[in-house]
Formats: C-alpha cells, structure tokens, sequence
C-alpha cells in the first residue's frame, strides 16, 4: 500500500481501474492535483474506447435496418400497349412502388386526357379503365377527370401500407393514333414526367395487328432527345428498357405501323369555347332566332291590340256623349279640366302614372284653392328656396279635400315646427289662427307619405272607374313577368353558349323579357269613361300648350291664369305657360298664394315648378334605394422532332 501512495506507476498496468484509483486517491486525500492529471492523460483513451464500441454497434447492425429510412420510389414501372383494330390501344401497367418508412394508402396515376390541338381545337383521349388489380395491397380505385387529366387514385383510405407494393392497371385509349400517308403512328408519353420520385428501371412493349417497322425511344427529363438504352424490334414487336430515371423524368416512345391496318387514326378534336363560337351568326341559326323573334312580336303586338287597348264600345256607354263611340261632338278646345279634375287625376288619367309631377302640381294647386301658401325665402339668391306656409281650412272656392290631398298636405307639415309668421301671413278669415306652420321644400322629409298618397291616387283612379284594373298593380305584374322571362332567357342563353354554339337562341326570349317590363307603363288599360275623359284632357292640354288661354280669359282674371300652373306642371308645360301669364299679368301683380318680395315673373314661376319638382323627383329617388397541364399538342411524328416529354399521354403520379 506504501508503494501505492508512493506512485509507483502500478496503476499504468491497469489503464481500466484509473478512475476507481483516482477515485479512492481523492477519499484518501491525496493532492487534487495529482488526481487531475491522472484524468486529463487518462481520460482521451477511455473516450476512444467508448467510440469504438458505438462503431462497432452500428457496422454490426443488420443491412435491412437502414431500410426503414429510405425514401419512396418506383422500382419498376412495366407498360405495354396493344394497338387494336378498331385504332383504341390497349394499354397495361405494372408499377411496383416502394413506399420506402412512409404510411401510405396507395398511389394515384394521372394520365392527360386532353391536349391543346392548334389555335381553335383541343384533341381528346378518351379513356376507359378496365381493370386495377393489386397481390399485396389494396387495390379499390376512383378515377376523377377534370376535363384535362384522368385521375386514378388507388388504395384504401381506412388502411395504411409501407414497404414494396405492386399494381397493375389496365385501361383503353381511344384518338391516340396519328395518321400519316405512308404510316399510322403511336407517339406516347409511356412514364410520364411528372412522378416525383426516381423510377429504377422502364420497360415498354408496343404491340399491332401487324409487325412494327419503325420504333424510337427518348428517355430523361422533358424535352430530352437522349435515345433509350436498350430497345428495337423484335418479332414485329417494339420494345425498349431506360434504367436510373429521376424524379421527373420519364419515356416517350414513336411506333409505326403500316397505314391503313387499323380503323383509319383520326383525333378526337372538340372545339374550344369562344365568345364567337357561342354567338356564331350562321345562317340556320339567324333563321331559327329571326322566326322566334317575328313569332314573339306578332303575339306581343295581339296582346297590346286585342287585350290591352282603350275599350272603345261600338255604342256610347251609358251616360256619355257619342264622341266615345268615334264621332266628335265636342269643341276643338278645351278651356279648363273636365269635369273638375284636379291636376294630380288629371296626370294619373293621362299617363297612368302618380309621379313626382302630379304629386308638385297637388302641391302647388292645394296652393292656389288656398290651403297653404308659398313663400320665396329671402337671402338665398344663390340658391333660392321655398317655404311652405299652412293656412286654415279655406273659406271660399277651395273645395274639399280628396283623400291623397289630405295624406299630402298632412305629410308636408309633419315634421315642421309650429312657429309664429305674424309678421308675413295674415289669417284667412277672422276665425283663423295667427300661428301657422311653415317648411322648407329643401328640408321636408315624407318618404313614408309620398308612398301613401301614390297609393291613395291609384285608388281613387280605380275608384272612379277609368282603368279596368289599379295601374299600379297591372305594371308590377307585367314587370313581375317580364323580369321572370328576362332571367329565365338569360340562364338559358348561359347554358347554351356554354354548351359551345346555339347562344343567339335564346336572344329574342331576353329580347321579348325587356320590352315587357319597358312597356308595362303603357299596360293599364282604360275603361270607355275613361278615354272618355282622357280625350278631353288632350284637348285642355293642347289648349295650354298653344298658349291660347288668353282668347278664352280677358284680362284681369290673374287668379284663373295662375290656377291652371298645377295642370300645366303635369302636362309638362310649365315654361309655356308661365310666359302667358307673365305677358297678361301686370308687373305689381301676383297670385295672392305666392308671396315674394319681388314681382312675379317667368323666372319665378319656373322656380316654383322646378323646385317643388325636384324636391319630389330627388325624394321620390332616395327612398327607392332604401325601399396539372398536357404535354403536348401531339399531332406530330416522334421519328421528327421526337423528344422525351412529347406526344399524347404523359402525366405521372404518386402516393397518397
């Protein structure tokens, strides 16, 4: 033990026990240094021994362990095709894929199915699969085409596999013939180029009715025109095998045969869509469209003559003069409205409408019978304003009130505040009230009683008896139709052009949807009163167009003048008008229901027109609102121009 403490170099002999030593040296309480030098010269030769071990561990593990890490690829990939008859082919793959460590389903094989043919047709490759067949692995498929490429997804998706697995498909093509003078040819993407993963060898047989005289083959990435490496002709069979192909990189091969063997090989081409195409002006086409359309139009004009015109009776009706009945018995000129009718009636009578115009010209005639008055706002040259004063009921000639009178009048003043205008109105009679509600035309806001006096003008229109039905309601049913017609025609039209020609078909049903619902304004039809009356209406209103009014008024008669401006806003005279009466009005006169500080002229009855107008029109508009691709084009020859990549087929796959 004495030696041991000494160092007497024993321990070299036993490199092993170094640690325990240095170990027990340190519990002996032998100088830390010392026992550090003995690990930094020992420690490098017990880490070489510990590297060696792991070394030895891993080249002495089994080969089929690095296995488990390798990547997935194909390691065979075997097509034969088979040319028939009839020019389809025949074609059998067998793909052996190794899924490598990874948990797949199956694989997927894409095959084009479609390819551009030149600048207006696309050539097709119609395909049937026949059989997916599998000794180890699932083998339940789905095939998906979108049109461009037949996709054939294969495998079970409620089952995981790895490892090497073996499929076989079997599908037939049809147009993949091309057709030359001297020989028919099969140029064909065997492989494709669009597998992800290496392929270990490809083989390829081309089989006819008869021998082969001619084969190529191109192997390596797209566009590549390096020869196969083995390959010819044997027993009049083509055959060719490429070994080490990449990812992406695959087999085209060119076979021909004698011309004329098989069914004669033509492409499959189908035409593209065009905007052109769709609205071809051929001439079976413009004939069947031009018949629709003449077919349309002579019902359409029954419709309007027989149905829905002025009943006009071979005899007055009851109560009515001749003139109903085709004579005319009636002055040239009418002077004022028949029968009273106010301006509002008048319009709805004329044009079947309650516009923004009868609605103004109700404004202003409510007006001149004295139930408000209007106001020039002062201070606003620029942009001058109305202002609207209500007044009591009226004392003299104002008559009673309709019912789309009184909406009117009480929607005008709903919202406007009670004030004082002691200063600019003056009561109507002694019983009537100093304070008075006013409002400007540039903030009324009535969209709920502009709707109901409309509503109340159709009514009472109806109500009268003048149209056979409300107008109203007879153009919302011809608009109804029409907008049914018209989207019903314009779907059609969609999913014929689509189809690919036919698109003008359909264009006299789009046609014949929006004449109805432009023409349903003029569908409301009016009873023989109601021409009746009309007719005199046409009359009143020529009168005031012609400005003829002062043969029928002497001078003086300002109020009668000034009263017939409503009529003349609905017949859309107003300008006429105001310039007869400002030629027969002396300049310090104006209507007592106008109050201005400046005399009234042709400019400021315009204004009146014009603003009530647009305050109703703008109105009238607000509240509406609310209320993976093909290889190649493949028509060539592989024996020119070949290259690997080129010709039908192609595509590629994976796993999944």
């Amino acid at each position: 033990m004495a030696r041991l403490d000494e160092g007497d170099g024993s321990e070299a002999r036993c490199p092993g026990g170094s640690g325990v030593h240095a170990a027990f040296a340190v519990a002996r309480g032998e100088p830390v240094m010392r026992t550090f030098l003995r690990l930094v010269l020992l420690g490098p030769v017990v880490a070489g021994a510990i590297v060696a071990a792991a070394l030895a561990v891993i080249l002495a593990a089994p080969a089929g362990a690095g296995a488990q890490g390798s990547p997935e690829r194909i390691v065979s990939y075997d097509t034969t095709f088979t040319i028939q008859s009839d020019g389809s082919v025949l074609v059998n793959e067998q793909i052996v894929y190794d899924f490598g460590s990874d948990m797949r389903h199956g694989i997927i094989r894409e095959i084009p199915v479609r390819s551009r043919y030149n600048g207006s047709y696309d050539r097709l490759y119609p395909l049937t699969v026949r059989s997916v067949q599998s000794p180890d692995a699932p083998a339940q498929y789905k095939v998906e085409n979108n049109g461009s490429v037949a996709s054939i997804r294969i495998g079970d998706p409620g089952v995981l596999i790895t490892g090497m697995h073996t499929y076989r498909l079997t599908y037939v093509l049809r147009g993949a013939l091309n057709a030359f003078a001297s020989h028919d040819e099969l140029y064909w993407n065997a492989t494709g180029n669009q597998w992800g993963v290496p392929i270990g060898q490809a083989t390829v047989r081309v089989s006819a009715p008869v021998a082969v005289t001619r084969a190529v083959c191109f192997a390596g990435p797209r566009g590549s025109t390096s020869s196969c490496q083995q390959g010819g002709i044997t027993d009049g069979v083509a055959h060719f095998t490429q070994a080490g192909l990449g990812p992406h990189e695959g087999v085209t091969v060119a076979v021909a045969i004698p011309a004329g063997v098989v069914v004669p090989a033509r492409p499959v081409l189908q035409e593209r869509w065009s905007f052109q195409r769709a609205f071809a002006a051929t001439p079976d086409m413009l004939g069947v469209s031009g018949g629709l359309l003449l077919i349309l139009v002579i019902a359409g004009a029954v419709i309007v003559l027989v149905k829905h015109r002025d009943r006009r009776p071979p005899v007055p009706a009851a109560g009515l003069p001749w003139e109903t009945a085709g004579g005319s018995d009636q002055p040239a000129i009418e002077a004022g409205p028949p029968e009273g009718l106010r301006p509002a009636q008048a319009g709805v009578l004329l044009t079947g409408l309650a516009g923004s115009r009868e609605i103004t010209g109700t404004i202003v005639d409510l007006a001149v019978r004295g139930y408000l008055r209007i106001e020039d706002v002062p201070g606003a040259a620029a942009s001058r304003d109305l202002q609207l004063v209500r007044l009591g009921e009226p004392s003299g000639q104002g008559g009673y009130l309709l019912d789309y009178e009184r909406i009117l009048l009480d929607g005008l003043f709903e919202d406007a505040a009670q004030e004082s205008t002691d200063a600019v109105a003056e009561p109507r009679d002694a019983g009537a009230d100093s304070g008075t509600v006013s409002v400007r035309l540039s903030s009324l806001s009535m969209g709920w009683s502009l709707r109901q006096v409309r509503n109340a003008l159709y009514a009472d229109a109806a109500g009268l008896g003048w149209f056979t039905g409300r107008p109203d309601r007879v153009r919302r049913r011809w608009r109804v139709a029409g907008w049914l017609v018209f989207v019903i025609s314009v779907l059609l039209l969609l999913l014929v052009a689509i189809g690919g020609d036919g698109g003008l078909l359909p264009i006299p049903l789009v046609l014949a949807g929006l004449a109805m619902i432009v023409g349903a304004r003029w569908m409301p039809v009016r009873t023989a009163k109601g021409k009746y009356l009309a007719a005199r209406l046409r009359r009143f209103r020529d009168h005031i167009r012609a400005a003829a009014v002062s043969q029928a008024h002497p001078a003086g008669h300002d109020d009668v003048l000034f009263g017939y401006l409503p009529y003349a806003i609905v017949f859309r005279c107003t300008d006429d008008w105001a310039t007869v009466t400002a030629a027969l009005t002396e300049a310090d006169q104006t209507p007592s229901w106008y109050r201005s500080s400046r005399p009234l002229g042709v400019g400021d009855m315009a204004l009146l027109a014009r603003s009530a107008y647009f305050f109703t029109y703008h109105h009238a508009a607000a509240h509406s609102v609310t209320t993976w691709s093909p290889t190649s084009a493949s028509g060539g020859s592989g024996f020119s121009g070949g290259f690997s990549g080129g010709g039908g087929g192609g595509g590629g796959g994976g796993s999944w």
